[in-house]
């Protein structure tokens, strides 16, 4: 909010913000002040999606009229010391 408050660009790593309320909140301060933002995601730097974004932006699949994902990852059962901030809801975070 910060940032935004002096109308800087925003890039954040998801979550956006600790709850709905919070993250309605920074869009409209950042619409407010026509403040360029972006919510990141961490596989937006993994070399399969990458090299996926190559074939479509090359047109080598054709014109994308609609899309259905389904990932599959492994589970985290355990948070170690440096990430038990997780395990609270009101932080806005989860595995």
């Amino acid at each position: 909010m910060s940032a935004l408050e002096a109308g800087k660009a925003v890039f954040c790593e998801w979550p956006l913000g600790a709850s709905v309320a919070e993250a309605e909140d920074m869009a409209q301060l950042a619409s407010t002040r026509s403040v360029s933002t972006a919510v990141g995601l961490q596989a937006r730097s993994d070399p399969t999606l990458m090299y996926a974004r190559e074939l479509v932006q090359q047109g080598y699949i054709g014109e994308i009229v609609s899309v259905n994902f389904t990932g599959v990852s492994q589970a985290v059962t355990q948070r170690g010391v440096g990430r038990i901030w997780q395990a609270d809801r009101r932080n806005g975070a989860n595995t």
